[in-house]
């Protein structure tokens, strides 16, 4: 089937197998990729510009653009569609001028920035170079692929409806898959084409143009200088004799001249023509086969052919005979017919017919595939830094030839290079007795040397010998701190970050941030961003469609965050004119993970958006990349939030479009707000970080697109004071700054601090502030001593309240009375008192009273808990100031007869208020305002009438309004103290309105005797009377803090302060523009006592020399915020890694040259182990050397065996089977569910899990069909066989249908007992019988038994040919007898007349069971 989409990429139709015929689709390796189909004329969405897809045959979407359209009149009217892949888009776009190099990854990315496609599979391929000069996306496409050896892979997914594209670039497309093409199967022709009109036998080499001083380009780079065997000095060229011999003219060479634009290096431009030599000096050899596609045919799917496939080509009649290996580097397929199939095979490397390997293919594929480098690229970057750095003195006589030192003298010397007639030395260190320890030599004959290390060895024999072995290569345990570029890390790392998913340390240690990834330079990176939380006031609305125009009075800029100011001409934007649709937009000003958008209209209900969408934009242009993310239908609510929340879009520019509006001609929009996910904060625990040297290391994507004051390292002190940061500074350079150098320091940020000095009406609390004081009187009631004792009787405490012990007696009320002074006299005051009163007895008269008096006794105001009626049981709640009531319940209310909480009385200025617990129970107004000096309370009962059961005070809270002022002051002792980089004071505080908080300091330069004028510092300045040079050898510092309120009821507080006296202040250096860092740039920031230092790429950016450094550091380390999360860098960050040491410069220079991740042991685990040849076979270890794989042989049981050993591995294999390949005796195992038992041929087993519980298939030695094991329920039936004996056990037990029969053996019953399991035996008989019983009473001597229904359902009834044998057991002194059997009964009788009455018994019926009547020992047939 094909799918029509039109140019929007919409569906728009399909065209089913038999409505199109003739279609060919056409894909080269790495070329083009055609598909063309012809319909009937008529069609109206076959045209030009529309787009055809289709699944091929492993069901992946082709999609092609119709290109060209060609109408026929013939026998009918035709039309064919000439069609082209989408990749060739790509010709329409323009890459100006990229440079990519080391990462394939990140050059095809960049070569595809701003189309359509996105980077899908990207293989290890290792590191190269390509650029791209004003030419098309296609062609800079390919030359990544050139450039790093791989094959392109052009892949669409369509889901939804929509089209996503994807560029693979893998090491090579297609498998080795053993398909053999062989003529008079499945060939219908073979075409072989040898074309020499390429061959060459000579090449020069050209490469770079070599750059001059005015700054443009000379002659390109050539190899002349470049020594070596092929080849003189001063040739220009090189050839080869055989190819001179075979293509020359008449012993000429035939030359040619291959250039390369990037390389800069002579000896591999050398390498590199040699290579080109050795492709180009043989006859390109094609072969074209047209045959039949077998893998559509049912039961030939094996048989399958894809581009890059390895295959081989039979064909014995072929002169001479033809079998060939070659790799399918052109298909030509007809989706409607197999038939119509043309395969082009190239590169060919003809084989010796069904004899040996051919080597030269071998080598070739080696060569092709690609190899994991990165050990090898470590080792080759850090030899690259020691060329770079090392001295050479040459030393020349005749005799010696020619000495290379790395020194001036020989003594001082540690390694040379001497170079012979024709050989040369190398040594690395001397041998102790005045001569050089040469190890490593080369002669026309070779190298020979301890270790070569090499990515790949090509050779035409490696010969291991008993005494010999490879050397195992990289052991990746072993982590090497000395290497100056070593990509491992040892035990001073804290930790290292891939972000490969996950915030979690390959240390150990997690990292704190939201986790959202991306593409990172090496696999995943985390996004580090400011959120956006509903603000647009930093972005500026714009735009309205072309349609549509503003309103005169109304501007984007008058749409804005935040108050909305209502009426006309304010706060809102429009757009006139009846033109829809109507837009506008916001700029953001940064790319953002958007997920909500929020918008009101307060002004008009008419214009009141109805249909609407809202898209977000990353560039802004809204032309294919933007995500709509809301299409909305309807009407809104005039005045209330309309809010969209959906799934985290990236984007920059947000977009309402606005279709419809309620009923107006334009519509009106008075706020939006748009909020993003939370990527703000990014950091790691300090743990283990020296503050007095570390190292931070990672990678930053583009930070020339983050803002000026963005933070890249932000290590704040333990005070989250500023400590060491590193960012972009306000003129988009990079800056480090160090911390304060402090000579001394001093804090106060707890209660006991504040607590120290002289503190006057001012209290430290808790919390750790300074406050002002309150008069504050409390008693938690456990004892009356310091209370006054008054009335009658005696009021005494119980250890938690007080109560009255004794009434006294008295003809009214009486009782005893409890009175205490306050300490003070109180204005304002809030009293809390905790009671009891417990009023459950008819008859019983009581009054509890609390009572604030004045300073001459007066009672100012009451609370009072009264029953004052013996006939009812009712509780009077009072409280009251003056003469005046400010809650009264009145007589006749129980709701406060058992009452237990606090009632608490309050007075502001005149007024009082009453509450029961938190419930306000009254108010009073212009009521007294005495100031309150004394407490008192008051028990009685009334005559002889018992008190009321329990009236008890708790405990008591009086709390006077806050002082008007108060001072604290200290001493601190400055003696020692160095000024020179100045001074800071601080504090913070919290001021209610009303309220103050001043601080003053008074310096002492003689040791406190005498003191200079209080002055008063600001917060964040310096401390008044200290300069640069003030002599503090002896030197005092007063502080002094008033606090003052002229609202009583409010305080306030000075929550810290401190100050540092600097030997030196914090400095800022400046390294490299941001604009100059575009792709992924390292950034490393280290510290030790001598040298603050920031490493950007290969060179350090910037240092601070004896910086200032914490003493010690805050709880966490920020990477692209500050510490408050706020000035993101808003990009990725990959590869972090922290050290709890100072790393180099050199070292980390190299990690930025090396170009690829860190690693540690863990990773190691997922790394490529090594092989290994030895005369016993090939081995393969893991990254633990460990062996894995063996393919050869090994000794058991004295034995040497031959084969292949995987050791905790896997197999993945079409088929695997046991035997020799033309065996009919075997095991076999065919992926994925079914495993054969094959005997002489014939299937005897077949266990098949294909169905959803699977089955077990077994048969006959002639191969039919004896049964099948399955089910259809999951444990519907387990079978097990041990020792000789078969379980079945099904879950809820075992159905037999049509009998069971056993032989040799018996039917038990299992039981546990203490024993152990016995068998317990079934009873057997020659007839089929069923046996019920039971018991029967007597009474008058007889009994009626009437069987069991059920059981009558089972059995025959009792007649001449299938009796019912009844047995019966008296439990008693009885003679017993049947009767008579009826239907369904019999009845039992006592003889001789009995009449016993009572007298039990038991009886057994044993009957024929249903449908066995005369049946006796049935016959089993064997």
């Amino acid at each position: 089937m094909l799918y029509i989409f039109d140019s929007t990429e919409k569906l728009i139709t399909t065209l089913p197998e038999g409505s199109f015929f003739d279609a060919i689709h056409r894909d080269v390796l790495n070329g083009e990729n055609t598909f063309q189909f012809t319909i009937p004329v008529g069609n109206e969405y076959v045209v030009e510009g529309n787009l055809v897809a289709f699944r091929d045959l492993d069901s992946y979407w082709q999609v092609f653009e119709i290109k060209r359209l060609v109408d026929v009149h013939g026998d009918g009217m035709t039309r064919t569609a000439y069609c082209e892949h989408i990749f060739y888009e790509l010709l329409d776009d323009i890459v100006t001028d990229k440079r990519p190099s080391a990462d394939a990854t990140a050059a095809l990315a960049g070569m595809l920035e701003g189309t359509r496609w996105q980077v899908g599979i990207v293989d290890d391929l290792g590191a190269s170079s390509t650029s791209a000069y004003y030419e098309s996306v296609l062609s800079a496409v390919q030359n990544v692929a050139n450039a790093w050896h791989g094959e392109l892979n052009w892949r669409c997914v369509i889901q939804g409806g929509v089209i996503t594209r994807y560029v693979d670039l893998l090491a090579q497309r297609g498998t080795d898959t053993g398909k053999q093409f062989v003529y008079s199967k499945d060939i219908l022709s073979i075409e072989r084409e040898v074309d020499s009109s390429g061959v060459v036998t000579a090449l020069y080499g050209r490469g770079k143009g070599i750059e001059l001083d005015s700054g443009s380009y000379g002659r390109r780079l050539t190899f002349a200088n470049v020594v070596a065997v092929d080849k003189p000095a001063g040739q220009e060229w090189i050839g080869d004799d055989d190819a001179l011999s075979r293509w020359g003219r008449n012993g000429r060479h035939r030359f040619d001249v291959f250039v390369d634009e990037e390389e800069t290096d002579p000896e591999v431009l050398l390498q590199k023509t040699r290579d080109e030599l050795a492709r180009r000096k043989v006859p390109r050899v094609t072969y074209r086969l047209d045959v039949v596609s077998l893998e559509q045919l049912t039961g030939y799917e094996h048989e399958k052919v894809r581009k890059g496939d390895l295959v081989r080509v039979i064909d014995r009649e072929f002169t001479p005979e033809l079998v060939v290996s070659a790799r399918v580097i052109d298909i030509e397929r007809d989706p409607l017919d197999p038939a119509n199939t043309k395969v082009v095979l190239g590169s060919f490397a003809p084989t010796i017919v069904e004899a040996t390997i051919n080597t030269a293919r071998r080598v070739n594929e080696m060569a092709n595939r690609p190899f994991n480098t990165k050990w090898l690229d470590g080792k080759i970057s850090v030899l690259q830094n020691a060329i770079e750095n090392t001295q050479s003195f040459v030393f020349q006589t005749g005799e010696d030839g020619i000495l290379i030192l790395d020194a001036p003298t020989y003594d001082q010397a540690t390694k040379a290079m001497k170079l012979g007639g024709g050989i040369f030395a190398i040594a690395n260190q001397k041998d102790g007795q005045g001569g050089w320890n040469w190890r490593t030599f080369g002669d026309g004959s070779g190298f020979t040397a301890d270790l070569i290390t090499a990515g790949i060895i090509d050779a035409g024999l490696v010969q291991i010998g008993p005494e010999t072995t490879f050397a195992p290569g990289y052991d990746p345990t072993l982590i090497d701190p000395s290497a100056s570029a070593t990509m491992g890390v040892d035990s001073d790392c804290l930790g290292l970050w891939h972000f490969d998913g996950s915030l979690n340390s390959h240390k150990g240690v997690a990292a704190i941030g939201d986790a959202n990834f991306d593409a990172g330079c090496f696999g995943q990176a985390v996004e580090v961003t400011t959120p956006f939380d509903g603000d647009v006031s930093t972005g500026k609305e714009s735009g309205m469609s072309a349609s549509s125009m503003y309103s005169s009075a109304y501007s984007p800029d008058n749409l804005v965050d935040g108050s909305i100011v209502f009426g006309a001409g304010t706060a809102f934007a429009s757009a006139s004119g009846a033109a829809f649709p109507q837009w506008h937009q916001i700029d953001l000003g940064g790319v953002f993970s958007i997920n909500k958008v929020r918008w009101i209209n307060n002004r008009n209900t008419a214009n009141l958006p109805k249909d609407y969408t809202i898209a977000i934009s990353k560039t802004g242009a809204f032309a294919g990349e933007e995500v709509v993310v809301i299409a909305k239908t309807g009407n809104a609510t005039y005045s209330t939030w309309v809010e969209h929340a959906f799934t985290a879009i990236k984007g920059r520019y947000v977009r309402m479009t606005v279709s419809a509006v309620v009923s107006g001609a334009y519509y009106e929009l008075s706020e939006w707000q748009i909020y993003s996910t939370r990527l703000g904060v990014l950091k790691a625990p300090t743990t283990g970080l020296s503050p007095n040297q570390s190292t931070i290391n990672f990678r930053a994507k583009n930070l020339a697109e983050s803002g000026n004051g963005s933070v890249l390292v932000d290590l704040p002190k333990s005070d989250n004071s500023q400590g060491i940061k590193a960012g972009i500074a306000n003129d988009g350079k990079l800056y480090i700054t160090d911390s304060d150098k402090v000579s001394r320091s001093y804090t106060e940020t707890s209660q006991a601090d504040f607590q120290s000095g002289t503190l006057t009406d001012v209290v430290a609390t808790s919390a750790g502030d300074l406050e002002l004081k309150k008069d504050v009187f409390s008693d938690n009631c456990s004892s009356v001593t310091g209370w006054t004792m008054g009335g009658e009787g005696m009021a005494a405490s119980d250890g938690n309240s007080f109560y009255a012990a004794n009434y006294g007696s008295g003809s009214s009320f009486h009782g005893p009375t409890l009175t205490k002074t306050l300490g003070a006299s109180m204005g304002d005051i809030t009293c809390i008192f905790d009671v009891t009163w417990l009023n459950n007895i008819t008859g019983a008269i009581g009054v509890l009273l609390i009572s604030l008096l004045d300073s001459s006794g007066n009672e100012i105001a009451f609370i009072q808990m009264r029953d004052n009626w013996a006939g009812e049981l009712h509780t009077i709640l009072r409280a009251g100031a003056g003469s005046a009531d400010i809650f009264n319940t009145g007589s006749g209310n129980t709701t406060y007869n058992n009452y237990s909480g606090t009632l608490k009385l309050v007075r502001k200025g005149s007024t009082w208020t009453f509450y029961a617990g938190d419930t306000l129970l009254g108010t009073l107004t212009g009521g007294t305002t005495t100031e309150v000096t004394q407490i008192k309370l008051t028990f009685q009962q009334y005559s002889t009438y018992p008190p009321v059961t329990t009236m008890k005070v708790n405990d008591i809270n009086i709390i006077g309004p806050y002082k008007p002022s108060g001072t604290r002051e200290k001493t601190i002792d400055l003696s020692g103290a160095n000024p020179a980089g100045g001074t800071k004071i601080e504090w913070s505080k919290t001021t209610p309105t009303g309220t103050a908080v001043k601080v003053e300091t008074a310096l002492s330069t003689n040791g406190g005797s005498t003191y200079g004028a209080w002055q008063e510092p600001t917060s964040g300045g310096s401390i008044p009377g200290i300069t640069a040079g003030t002599d503090l050898s002896n030197a005092r510092l007063k502080i002094r803090q008033t606090l003052s309120t002229t609202d009583t009821s409010k305080t306030p507080q000075l929550h810290d302060l401190s100050f540092s006296i600097l030997e030196s202040a914090g400095t800022a250096v400046y390294g490299p523009d941001k604009s100059t860092l575009t792709g992924w740039d390292s950034i490393s920031l280290a510290w030790k006592s001598d040298r603050l230092s920031l490493v950007v790429n290969d060179s350090e950016a910037c240092y601070i020399e004896n910086p200032g450094l914490p003493t010690a550091l805050g709880n966490y380390l920020f990477i692209g915020t500050d510490r408050n999360g706020n000035n993101a860098i808003n990009t990725l960050i990959d590869e972090l890694r922290i050290d709890k040491v100072y790393r180099e410069v050199n070292i980390r220079t190299g990690w930025h040259k090396t170009g690829v991740p860190f690693y540690t042991s863990e990773d190691m685990k997922q790394w490529p182990g090594y092989m290994r040849a030895e005369t016993d076979g090939l081995k393969v270890y893991d990254s633990s050397d460990a062996l894995r794989v063996l393919v050869g042989s090994w000794i058991k049981d004295q034995i040497r065996k031959y084969g292949i050993k995987i050791i905790d591995g896997e197999i993945y294999s079409s088929i695997i089977r046991s035997g020799a390949e033309d065996a009919t005796t075997y095991i076999q195992l065919i992926p994925p569910s079914i495993l054969q038992v094959v005997k002489d041929g014939k299937q005897l087993l077949r266990i098949d899990t294909t169905a959803e519980h699977g089955l077990i298939d077994i048969f006959n030695a002639e191969g039919l069909d004896c049964g099948r094991l399955g089910g259809a329920n999951d444990r519907d039936l387990a079978l097990t066989n041990v020792s000789g004996k078969i379980f079945i056990v099904g879950q809820t037990g075992v159905d037999c249908m049509y009998g069971i029969n056993v032989t040799g053996g018996v039917k038990n019953c299992i039981e546990d007992t203490i024993y152990g399991k016995l068998g317990i035996s079934a009873r057997e008989s020659p007839e089929v019988r069923y046996i019920d019983e039971g018991m029967g009473t007597l009474v008058n001597g007889e009994c009626r038994i009437d069987i069991d229904p059920i059981f009558m359902e089972c059995i025959e009834p009792h007649t001449p040919d299938s009796r019912w044998y009844i047995q019966l057991t008296p439990y008693a002194d009885v003679d017993l007898y049947v009767s008579e059997i009826g239907d369904g009964y019999f009845i039992i009788k006592e003889r001789k007349g009995g009449t016993s009455t009572g007298a039990e018994f038991t009886w057994s019926l044993s009957a024929t069971r249903k449908d066995y009547a005369l049946i006796r020992f049935m016959e089993v047939l064997d």
